[in-house]
């Protein structure tokens, strides 16, 4: 580092221009950043310093960078050189405080405009004109970029702007004092390092060394770094087609970044709990077996050990190991077969490291005779046996399976299972009863939920039993022991013409017990803890409803509760044997393919 380290405010760092290298990481400043270092600079208040003409300042972290010339073109002007300073540490913030400097310009400055540094991209070459066209207009924040870049620069804008919206709002904004201390009393700690040669190499040593203890790196981001070094390619003067290939691995880096962000994709591949800061995290967990590891960096050390790339050679072999592993994982999604047969393993919890494992060197045919024995696992010798009680994940497994080889299945279908719908439910899904249980403690404990079942049950009993239902709610005394009751007689209303009772009788070689899979289905839990024991007709309006809005309904669910299984429909308010009976076949047949030893090894 030089021996120098000169303080310089915000007004002269936006007089410079700046550029962002390949090995550079994209922006990643949170919303919770933002809004600490607007509040940190409007609450400074400078004060004057004893025996000086000085005043204090508010102090951002220190800015690493080297003076280097780049050939540029503007607008109609011949290329000529210009000075850029590479930032080797602090793009986040050189960034952060160009966003706020261009807020300030377009909503506050009118023509008395502050300057705009220019800051250039080594890879992604679409974000200077983003950045200097960014405005307030809703629509233009609000919308979702593909390149995740953009997407982080447009949220951080929009929180400038939302914070500075509230602030007027309560007119605690103080606009002027705000622009002077971030301008004037914001500074940071300016270092230019010593290089030699053209400097690559040391600018990545140094950024290495730099943000190796720090966490706003990833392992990705330092694996990014090996593949850049000058040193790999060449011991002396960089050779251009070495050049290029830096430039390509960059183009291509960001590529499988933003083709890891579309979310089917993402959404197949990964378990909710697994959420890298950058996504091309897989592909080296994948490549190093360090998925499951926590300690920090150790993906990236792990790498740095098992290829050594010292030669342009080396770097190409290991990037091709890379994009080969992404083909990998494009061309399983790419198959309408693997996506689902794999994003069901990945969902149940078989690591997907098993699953890319026994895809080596093999054919497709054998590939999928390996999932198919994978899937095996998680289906019961006796399905009968299942209890809710004791195997609600066992079960909750098999009914996905059950929705996801249904579509399957059907191969005049194009349509697919959407993984990322099912997964972006925030409040996840449970197994649900289909036809309610009827011990008393299944049943609503509290008054109003009680309320609430009698009212919703109304619709679907006969006028007689309605009446004296309506004359109890009416009554402003509450009886816990009559409203079980009317619950019990609702159901035994429900049930005529049904060969069981309310608590089901057992048929030659089938269960009708309340907690067996024939009684069970998949449902989101919002709906689940809403409806969980309302009466069969209650369950299937609600499904038809969110049928109707768009909602996310399993196919099996739906069919379910539109009673597709029973191909003798008798009673469309009651969930009987015959039912239950229909839908376990079904459950049986749909999955006899992973049964079937013969079928399992030939398929």
């Amino acid at each position: 580092m030089s021996e120098t380290n000169p303080i310089q405010s915000v007004s002269e760092l936006i007089r410079k221009n700046y550029f962002i290298p390949a090995y550079q990481r994209g922006y990643r400043w949170t919303e919770q950043q933002i809004i600490d270092l607007l509040e940190d600079i409007h609450c400074f208040t400078p004060r004057d310093i004893a025996d000086s003409n000085d005043k204090t300042w508010y102090c951002l972290q220190p800015v690493v960078a080297r003076e280097v010339r780049r050939t540029v073109k503007e607008a109609d002007k011949e290329e000529f050189e210009k000075s850029f300073y590479e930032l080797i540490d602090g793009q986040q913030r050189i960034t952060t405080i160009f966003l706020i400097t261009h807020y300030i310009n377009e909503v506050i400055r009118g023509k008395l405009k502050e300057p705009e540094p220019l800051i250039e991209y080594e890879t992604r070459i679409a974000s200077p004109d983003f950045l200097r066209s960014l405005t307030i207009d809703e629509q233009d924040l609000n919308t979702e970029h593909s390149n995740i870049d953009l997407s982080h620069m447009a949220s951080a804008y929009r929180t400038i702007h939302e914070w500075v919206t509230a602030g007027n709002k309560k007119k605690e904004f103080k606009q002027d004092h705000f622009i002077n201390v971030f301008l004037n009393c914001t500074k940071v700690i300016w270092y230019e390092p010593v290089v030699q040669g053209d400097g690559l190499d040391d600018s990545i040593e140094i950024f290495t060394r730099l943000n190796i203890g720090k966490i706003p790196l990833t392992d990705a981001e330092l694996i990014k770094a090996i593949f850049i070094k000058q040193s790999n390619f060449s011991l002396s003067e960089i050779k251009e087609d070495d050049k290029r290939k830096q430039f390509e691995i960059g183009l291509e880096w960001d590529r499988i970044e933003s083709e890891l962000h579309e979310s089917s994709f993402w959404s197949f591949l990964t378990p909710t709990s697994y959420s890298p800061e950058t996504r091309i995290d897989l592909l080296f967990g994948l490549l190093t077996d360090t998925l499951n590891e926590n300690a920090n960096y150790s993906i990236f050390r792990v790498f740095e050990k098992k290829y050594e790339m010292t030669s342009a050679e080396d770097v190409r072999l290991t990037w091709r190991k890379v994009t080969d592993t992404f083909e990998t994982l494009t061309e399983w999604y790419q198959s309408r077969e693997l996506y689902h047969k794999i994003g069901f393993l990945i969902e149940a919890g078989t690591p997907i490291k098993e699953i890319f494992e026994k895809a080596e060197n093999s054919k497709k045919s054998e590939f999928v005779r390996k999932l198919n024995n994978l899937i095996k696992n998680y289906i019961p010798e006796d399905f009968d046996a299942l209890s809710y009680n004791k195997d609600r994940k066992h079960i909750k497994n098999l009914l996905l399976l059950h929705n996801i080889q249904t579509l399957l299945n059907n191969s005049e279908e194009t349509s697919r299972f959407p993984f990322e719908r099912y997964k972006e439910n925030k409040n996840g899904w449970d197994v649900e009863h289909i036809h309610s249980q009827t011990d008393q403690e299944s049943f609503p404990q509290r008054e109003k939920d009680q309320r609430e079942w009698l009212s919703d049950a109304l619709d679907y009993v006969n006028d007689d039993l309605k009446r004296k239902i309506n004359d109890f709610l009416a009554d402003a005394t509450w009886d816990s022991k009559t409203f079980m009751d009317f619950a019990q007689r609702i159901l035994t209303y429900l049930a005529a013409g049904e060969s069981q009772d309310d608590a089901g009788t057992q048929e030659p070689g089938k269960s009708s017990n309340k907690n067996s899979l024939g009684n069970l289905t998949l449902l989101d839990s919002a709906t689940n803890r809403s409806y969980g024991n309302a009466i069969f007709p209650v369950k299937r309006s609600e499904i038809i409803d969110r049928e109707k809005t768009g909602t996310f309904v399993p196919v099996c669910t739906k069919n379910v509760f539109m009673k597709l299984y029973n191909k003798n429909v008798k009673n469309l308010k009651f969930w009987g044997i015959e039912d239950r009976n229909a839908y376990m076949e079904d459950i049986e047949e749909t999955l006899k393919i992973y049964t079937n030893e013969e079928e399992v090894q030939s398929a």
